[in-house]
């Protein structure tokens, strides 16, 4: 098999190309052979490639539903901010159910 240049040193050379290096400097800077960087410069299609296993929706996708409960829904009566207030909300509620009418607790005594 063939000597290989790693991508790393591939995406090198194209990217010094582009900066409008010459090919005997990339290979200088590089310490690799100018028939290499030639090699690689010259190649049918050469320069970084898009992906091409890039995922893709559905035509007929629809917009994902934000679950019950969470921020941006207007729709719910919003609830205690924490435990404390929902527990202070309920012995409020509690003893103003179990109150008496002054009326009732003077003639009591």
């Amino acid at each position: 098999m063939a000597n290989q240049l790693k991508m790393a040193m591939v995406n090198a050379i194209w990217i010094l190309k582009d900066r409008g290096w010459s090919q005997r400097r990339i290979a200088r800077e590089l310490g690799i052979d100018r028939e290499t960087v030639a090699r690689y410069v010259n190649l049918p299609g050469s320069g970084p490639k898009p992906a091409t296993n890039a995922p893709t929706g559905s035509d007929s996708s629809k917009p994902a539903k934000a679950p019950i409960g969470s921020v941006g829904q207007d729709t719910q009566k919003p609830g205690p901010e924490s435990q404390c207030e929902s527990t202070a909300s309920s012995q409020r509620i509690a003893a103003s159910q179990n109150a008496q009418p002054s009326s009732v607790i003077s003639l009591a005594r």
